[in-house]
């Protein structure tokens, strides 16, 4: 038997951070459980794999966690598709499917009743690799659009990507957990132990070992067409279904001239969960075969429609139930009888999968796209809509459509509200943390003066008798601007003067305390050098680590701002 802690090892991911999510006891209209998620990084030398603490509070029912399955090499152990279903969702059907398919996936209920469908890697896998397999697998089972993890291809330097809250909180009474299909192919709950046996029989060595067939029916036919013949077409879609797959046949035998209705009849009896009627059958084959409009609308069952679009010819329904939830255009068009090329599907690429609040000062944002991208943003470019369109069409060489300011407004306020995590930075990596990081090096190296006429050549002059320090706004922005602490436009060097002015402790209730993201309290004055009046400001020199007259200045190394 295994320690329990061994699920640190299983679930091993991001070591600089984790989540934690805080229910609210409420349910919204889908049945989701309310709460509120936070992604909180781990003291500097820390690692979450090695905090006993917070695994056992996970365990023990104190405190859930959620891993971060992307690390700082853009590498996963282990990744996951979040199927976004909540009330009377079938885990057997999934679990039948997942079988059938022949997937290495362990399938886990989720806390708000879904589920999390995982695959664990012996040995890390790139994720910008991952999420395009788990994509095609998600496709594969019926579940296109779901959230896939790890959402970022890559990650940017200082964030840390999205978490997945980690099964087995409240080991002993979990409402998160392992299932699996027993021989009666019944849905069993597995215990921690249990999880711990199926996890190590269902590793993966590589990406190049998670192989996803979506061609075992129809070789050269599409995807969806294929993925729905596995898995069987209930009522409710099976006109659509037959549909797609009567236009798959007209393009087969259309050179040829071959006759396709036999084929189509014994798809019916194949592929339908119930099969649909010959004369059913017939009308379709006879809808494709003269494609006009009133034929093609003639097959829909009760309450279906079809797309405008799709009423000009015989084309596939790629944007209707069910072939829409197994769509997977990218391998769907290199076939042979797949789908044509065109820009159609391709309008979904500014999709926002996540929206992380980055509580620096000031704040900004990292929006994650469904392709993986993830864009640092300000405030005013997530709020005012020109910034958006400027700042997404530079970020993935797509400019989005214009809105108007009400449409925008609603946009940015629903990815909000359904797609807002809050993320704080660890102890000394803020933006005030790295300009006083910045002006520290300055003051000790390049920009550090012997005398006093030093201020006149561009440096500093340290009255170590005063422990004053005084310098030339300018001389300090462009020192930072050279060693791209900040960036040289007017609203960086508004933001380095509040830095310099604010203060660094102020009094409350007679007792000093230090403010939160504090400045350097300068002040302004005047300084006469060589008979030359000349404004400067002056702070204290116990708020910076200086070296010694006797010591080489420290070298100050360019790096790319934050």
């Amino acid at each position: 038997m295994k320690d329990r802690l061994f699920i640190r090892q299983v679930f091993k991911g991001n070591e600089n951070a984790y989540g934690t999510y805080v229910p609210s006891g409420e349910v919204d209209s889908r049945g989701k459980a309310k709460g509120s998620c936070k992604t909180l990084p781990l003291p500097e030398g820390e690692v979450l794999s090695e905090d006993e603490t917070l695994w056992k509070n996970h365990l023990d029912g104190v405190q859930s966690i959620g891993v971060i399955p992307i690390n700082k090499q853009h590498e996963c152990f282990w990744g996951c598709i979040d199927i976004d279903t909540y009330k009377g969702f079938d885990h057997r059907q999934l679990l039948v499917s997942i079988k059938r398919a022949k997937l290495p996936f362990i399938v886990f209920k989720s806390k708000s009743g879904g589920a999390h469908v995982y695959i664990f890697f012996k040995n890390p896998v790139k994720a910008k690799a991952l999420r395009k397999k788990l994509d095609k697998a998600a496709s594969l089972l019926g579940f296109k659009g779901q959230e896939i993890f790890p959402k970022q291809s890559e990650l940017p330097t200082g964030f840390f990507g999205n978490y997945v809250n980690t099964p087995y909180f409240n080991a002993d009474n979990p409402d998160r957990y392992a299932m699996m299909l027993d021989d009666n192919e019944q849905v069993k709950q597995l215990p921690l132990q249990e999880f711990f046996t199926l996890y190590e029989n269902t590793l993966v060595e590589s990406i190049d070992k998670f192989v996803i067939k979506t061609d075992t029916v129809f070789p050269d036919g599409p995807p969806c067409n294929n993925c729905i013949a596995l898995r069987g077409c209930a009522e409710g879609g099976r006109n659509m279904y037959l549909f797609n797959v009567a236009v798959m046949y007209k393009k087969m035998y259309e050179e040829s001239g071959e006759d396709w209705l036999s084929k189509l009849q014994e798809a019916n009896q194949k592929y339908m969960t119930d099969p649909l009627s010959q004369t059913e059958v017939s009308r379709i084959y006879s809808s494709v075969t003269s494609h006009t409009e009133s034929s093609i609308n003639s097959i829909t069952e009760q309450g279906e429609h079809l797309d405008e679009e799709s009423t000009s010819s015989y084309h596939y329904l790629c944007k209707q139930e069910p072939m829409k939830s197994y769509c997977n255009r990218e391998e769907c068009i290199p076939r042979k009888y797949g789908v044509t090329r065109t820009t159609d599907g391709d309008d979904n690429q500014t999709d926002i999968s996540q929206i992380h609040k980055v509580l620096d000062d000031p704040v900004f944002y990292y929006v994650t796209f469904e392709n993986g991208v993830v864009m640092k943003a300000e405030v005013d470019d997530i709020f005012e809509e020109k910034n958006w369109r400027k700042k997404v069409g530079v970020t993935l060489d797509f400019k989005p459509a214009r809105m108007g300011a009400d449409d925008f407004d609603t946009y940015i306020n629903h990815h909000m509200r359904e797609h807002l995590d809050i993320m704080e930075l660890p102890e000394g990596v803020g933006r005030n943390n790295r300009i006083h990081k910045g002006v520290e090096d300055w003051l000790s190296g390049t920009g550090r003066g012997d005398d006093v006429e030093g201020l006149l050549q561009g440096s500093s002059f340290y009255d170590e008798k005063k422990n004053k320090i005084f310098f030339k706004f300018e001389d300090l922005r462009s020192a930072l601007v050279s060693t791209k602490i900040i960036r040289d436009t007017q609203k960086e060097s508004s933001l380095l003067y509040d830095f310099v002015k604010k203060p660094y402790e102020i009094q409350i209730d007679g007792k000093t305390e230090r403010v939160k993201n504090p400045g350097l309290n300068g002040e302004q004055t005047k300084k006469t050098v060589n008979k030359k009046t000349i404004h400067v400001w002056v702070v204290d020199s116990r708020l910076f680590d200086l070296v010694g007259d006797n010591v080489e200045p420290k070298e100050i190394i360019k790096e790319r701002a934050f």
